[in-house]
């Protein structure tokens, strides 16, 4: 997360807090202040506090002892403000379903309902361009907003508490480290009881219930072997957890409530996400071949379950998606690489992979299409969009050091420089053509 202060270009952003200045026309021809195009600005706010440490401690010749924590505190504020070129050219459009916030909030009456802005601009309903961010116009709309502790606005605080613990065992021809980790999430939001009808009907609240924190226990261990000079088997297990995103957990209650009893809910994201679990397995040799050139081949496979995906929600405040744990992926391979150390100025790095990745889906919005479509979702693995098959990486580099090099007038004019040449080819991305009515292909050949 970092801080965002703008409006966000769908079309061309390249990230938080991308923003776009034009410089434009009126309706009549000539400049004034950059007005809006997109109908919403939004604020983001990132902070956390941190806590870690560690001990190690060599209690034997071949043992060394090592343990660790970490701990993280976030607070997380956001805005968005929808529909504001329609606001800001009349003050009629404005009502509860054009704020989505926690940790910020607009200025509010005395009853508890937003105030009302004032009109800003006649002409923005007519002109499309985008905000500059130094413009009047946003910053009253900035200056509006503020923080919010307590109640529905509050701040998403969620945390992570981990603990590690390590054995290195050394005896010479063999090396094995054993470990253990811990680790606690608490997303700092409590869960929607029941998503059928959320809603109370007595109190017009929504029925929320206790904050589901999620425990792990990680193994790991990884071991090399040494039964002959300068060559060395190796193999590697262990298990790894993937926090959600934030973005994935976070509900701004009040919106949600407010569109719940409008029955517009078009997606949630859900507090109760757990983390996604992956286990890993390697198996491999490293063999001196000659003159500092090393040879390294390795088997790997990667399995994931519990990766985030959209699930349609029929309700009876309609139908939704939601986030939800579910999704499960594997990639298996192998790779094998030829390096040499560095040999006076000279070294290089060649790498070859193989690999098979098949899943459910890509990401947590792949399956968009089908939930909002209704089609049933995908119950077998295909390829991932980020399957490659075969990738080979080769890296060349050329050193002259301190001292070398061509002279001229006795000066070293080439020393301390260096070539580096990287090459990177890559073939057998998932592609399947699709034949269009409109296509030159199923003109030039019809079925």
């Amino acid at each position: 997360f970092q801080a965002e202060d703008g409006i966000r270009d769908v079309e061309r952003s390249r990230g938080l807090g991308d923003v776009y200045k034009r410089q434009p026309f009126n309706h009549e021809g000539k400049y004034e202040y950059p007005l809006l195009a997109t109908t919403s600005w939004s604020k983001t706010e990132f902070s956390y506090i941190t806590l870690k440490g560690d001990f190690t401690y060599n209690f034997t010749e071949h043992h060394r002892l090592e343990v660790g924590f970490d701990y993280q505190k976030h607070t997380l504020r956001s805005f968005i403000i929808k529909n504001l070129r329609k606001i800001l050219s009349n003050k009629y459009f404005f009502s509860s379903f054009n704020i989505i916030s926690y940790g910020f909030d607009w200025p509010r009456k005395s009853d508890g309902s937003y105030r009302t802005p004032k009109i800003i601009d006649n002409y923005i309903d007519y002109i499309y361009y985008y905000w500059d961010p130094e413009s009047i116009l946003l910053r009253n709309v900035n200056n509006k907003i503020k923080k919010v502790n307590t109640g529905k606005k509050s701040p998403k605080r969620p945390s992570n508490l981990s603990f590690y613990l390590q054995d290195k065992i050394d005896f010479g021809s063999a090396h094995v480290n054993i470990g253990l980790r811990y680790d606690r999430f608490n997303p700092g939001s409590p869960v929607i009881k029941d998503y059928n009808n959320p809603v109370d009907p007595k109190k017009g609240t929504l029925k929320l219930g206790e904050t589901v924190i999620s425990q792990c226990i990680s193994p790991r261990i990884g071991i090399g072997l040494h039964p002959i000079d300068k060559s060395m088997f190796f193999a590697n297990f262990g298990k790894f957890f993937k926090l959600p995103d934030y973005n994935f957990i976070t509900i701004p209650y009040d919106y949600f409530e407010y569109m719940a009893l409008r029955g517009s809910i078009i997606s949630s994201s859900n507090p109760e996400l757990k983390p996604e679990k992956t286990t890993a397995y390697e198996f491999g040799l490293s063999q001196y071949l000659y003159k500092d050139i090393w040879f390294n081949f390795s088997l790997f496979y990667k399995n994931s379950e519990c990766l985030v995906y959209r699930k349609r929600m029929e309700s009876d405040i309609g139908c939704f998606s939601i986030y939800f744990n579910g999704d499960v992926a594997s990639v298996r391979g192998y790779e094998f690489s030829i390096y040499l150390n560095k040999n006076k100025n000279f070294n290089f790095f060649i790498n070859y992979t193989l690999m098979y990745t098949y899943g459910t889906g890509s990401n947590p919005d792949s399956n968009l299409r089908e939930v909002f479509t209704g089609k049933p979702l995908l119950d077998h693995q295909e390829r991932l969009d980020f399957d490659r098959r075969h990738k080979i990486i080769a890296d060349i580099d050329y050193r002259i050091n301190y001292g070398e090099g061509l002279s001229v007038f006795n000066q070293k004019i080439f020393q301390n420089t260096g070539l580096n040449i990287l090459f990177k080819i890559g073939s057998g991305l998932p592609y399947q053509p699709v034949a269009q009515p409109w296509s030159e292909i199923s003109l030039l050949h019809p079925t």
